[in-house]
């Protein structure tokens, strides 16, 4: 396949699944929310973009897109201030989308909600990972 006609085929499924039709619209003849926030949902995975790791791999040393299993939190700040103990970094390979976005649309939310709601606790810490006095030190 040639390289314009699979940027014409990436086209017409983002403005397809920008378009609301009969089956997304609400009885009130607005879209849902999760049908307006899938449009801007990436159509493939990425790599980090910051320290390149693929999806499924580790992020390495310093990434600022990891995020703690302990807290839930960027990774990045717990090591500047010394506050949780016992991250998993097997947990918080980077997945290919950018952390909580996935999750955040499943819940009907943007980031931001997903984020200041606490939500990203349920998702981001690792189970079982000992008590709150065990993993953060303040």
């Amino acid at each position: 396949m040639a390289q314009n006609e699979k940027d014409e085929g990436d086209n017409k499924l983002s403005a397809e699944r920008e378009q609301p039709n009969d089956e997304t619209k609400q009885g009130n003849g607005t879209v849902d929310f999760r049908t307006r926030y899938a449009a801007r949902l990436p159509d493939h995975l990425h790599d980090c973009h910051d320290c390149g790791a693929k999806p499924g791999e580790i992020h390495q040393d310093g990434c600022d897109t990891e995020v703690c299993s302990v807290c839930g939190l960027q990774r990045l700040q717990c090591l500047w201030i010394g506050s949780c103990r016992g991250h998993d970094k097997a947990f918080a390979r980077w997945t290919g989308l950018w952390p909580g976005i996935a999750e955040a649309f499943v819940l009907g939310m943007d980031l931001n909600e997903f984020m200041e709601s606490g939500a990203y606790q349920f998702f981001f810490i690792k189970p079982g990972s000992g008590d709150d006095d065990d993993r953060r030190t303040e």
